[in-house]
């Protein structure tokens, strides 16, 4: 309890309200609006006696619908979809077990996320489980993926507190996940009457949001050099590279895209540490590859790519090895010097060209 008291600190009601404006007045108004509207349609069928009476091609439709847009909240890998309603009388008894309210939140979270449980579908993830269970109580629930990990570890370094839960069970986790936003939502900043929705939304915002990350920057006094943006020409490197993956790296490589997490695509992979603008792995080892892209890279994007290796081995790889690409338009000598002593990390030069040409008329 003591951790929790950091976070009424006045640097966190500074961002708070930050948030609020711009989430109820400015670029974000249209956002939210879009996700209340989603969960008053959403919460309409993910309830107990709706799932009950839906016929199997309604509730397949109702989740694709569901999936496929992440309801505004998350983007989940659709590789995963449709392998989760593959049997969709196993479907319905595991949201009918996930929505049990007699049983413990532990326990169901535990049988439907864990490997191994008793519900357990495989594709559903910690993400999945608990925007469900949000849209089936939004005022009990909270979302918990890796965007709400990322904001919650901003905001641990801000207050000087630990915040995001690593130990234990998944449902063990997701219990504590749920009292440290349950605090935030009813503690820090009564006054702006917040839901989880909103607080899931603001810690996307500091951790994932240029704007956010701004403010977050501002009122924390860092200095914007410090801030890992990635610049729009390096987003767009990332876009064409995830949809042409096997042609440009894949096949020369060896590499496959990581698809094994259900709640998140390999590109711009979040972290607690930041994002992985690509993350794979190889084909005959298994072996994991974190992938990072730069303009004009300095030595120190070596330590960026060896904290997101570590946090990979630690979260991820278990006993498989991990490895870095560096890719990048040119390498200076100084950064030379630096990846002779990193050898688990290949630097990878890329080139773009541009043809024009009069058609034929």
């Amino acid at each position: 309890m003591e951790e929790l008291e950091r976070l009424k600190s006045p640097l966190v009601s500074r961002l708070l309200k930050r948030f609020w404006r711009s989430y109820h007045h400015g670029s974000y108004k249209a956002w939210r609006e879009k996700r209340l509207r989603a969960h008053e349609y959403n919460s309409q069928w993910i309830r107990p006696e709706s799932i009950r009476e839906l016929s199997d091609e309604e509730l397949s439709d109702r989740f694709e619908n569901y999936y496929r847009g992440g309801e505004g909240r998350q983007s989940f890998n659709q590789v995963w979809r449709d392998r989760i309603i593959r049997n969709i009388g196993k479907f319905r008894e595991t949201l009918l077990y996930l929505l049990d309210e007699e049983i413990p939140l532990r326990t169901r979270f535990d049988e439907v996320v864990e490997r191994g449980g008793r519900h357990h579908i495989e594709g559903v993830g910690k993400g999945l489980a608990s925007a469900l269970l949000m849209d089936f109580n939004i005022e009990k629930y909270c979302l918990w993926n890796n965007k709400t990990i990322m904001g919650l570890g901003k905001l641990g370094e801000l207050v000087g507190a630990t915040l995001v839960a690593k130990r234990g069970t998944a449902g063990e986790r997701y219990e504590k996940t749920l009292k440290v936003l349950r605090f935030l939502r009813d503690e820090v900043e009564p006054s702006l009457n917040l839901t989880y929705d909103d607080v899931d939304a603001f810690l996307h915002w500091i951790s994932s949001e240029e704007e956010g990350i701004k403010a977050f920057n501002e009122v924390a006094g860092l200095d914007r050099e410090e801030l890992e943006i990635p610049s729009p020409e390096e987003r767009y490197i990332s876009r064409v590279l995830y949809e042409n993956f096997d042609t440009i790296l894949g096949e020369k490589f060896n590499l496959k895209l990581y698809t094994e997490d259900p709640d998140n695509e390999p590109v711009e992979y979040p972290t607690e540490v930041g994002r992985i603008d690509l993350l794979a792995v190889e084909k005959d080892t298994g072996n994991y590859v974190v992938i990072e892209i730069k303009r004009n890279p300095d030595p120190s994007v070596i330590g960026q790519i060896m904290k997101y290796m570590g946090w990979v081995k630690e979260n991820l790889a278990g006993d498989k090895e991990v490895k870095g690409i560096l890719l990048a338009d040119n390498i200076g000598k100084k950064l030379r010097y630096a990846l002779k002593m990193a050898g688990n990390i290949k630097p990878l030069l890329y080139r773009f060209s541009l043809t024009i040409e009069e058609p034929e008329i």
